[in-house]
């Protein structure tokens, strides 16, 4: 399923708030591939929320979850699992240097005379180098 790395949500935040990770180019946002969800509301009443059952809350809670309820159960569309192979790289620059690569990464990426394969997932951190001066 359309998933991501946020430890500090969980699902409930993933799922009931956006949900953008990794594979969302290919698939979209959690949120937008929930099916149906379970919800406790500030009454205390159970629901079940959907497409066809409880709908304005079913819209509401796949975009603000936690102002509508407690969601207790997620129902979403899944996606055949892709091989994938994970690889990291460390790079140390100034602040310049990090600067113009982010510029050539990003008109790199936008060129639609090579369009990168959605499947393709990427994740940029920038970090201040404690040992760099500049």
């Amino acid at each position: 399923m359309a998933h991501g790395t946020c430890p500090y949500v969980g699902i409930g935040g993933h799922a009931g708030q956006g949900g953008f990770g990794l594979p969302s180019r290919a698939w979209g946002l959690l949120s937008d591939q929930v099916t149906s969800l379970q919800i406790v509301t500030a009454d205390g009443s159970i629901k079940t929320a959907s497409h066809t059952e409880n709908s304005d809350l079913f819209w509401a809670a796949t975009g603000a979850g936690s102002s509508f309820g407690i969601i207790t159960e997620f129902t979403t569309v899944t996606q055949k699992a892709l091989d994938s192979v994970a690889f990291e790289y460390w790079f140390d620059y100034t602040p310049a240097q990090a600067s113009a690569a982010l510029q050539y990464w990003q008109k790199f990426v936008n060129d639609p005379s090579q369009p990168i394969d959605v499947h393709l997932g990427l994740q940029l951190h920038i970090q201040p180098d404690s040992t760099s001066s500049s």
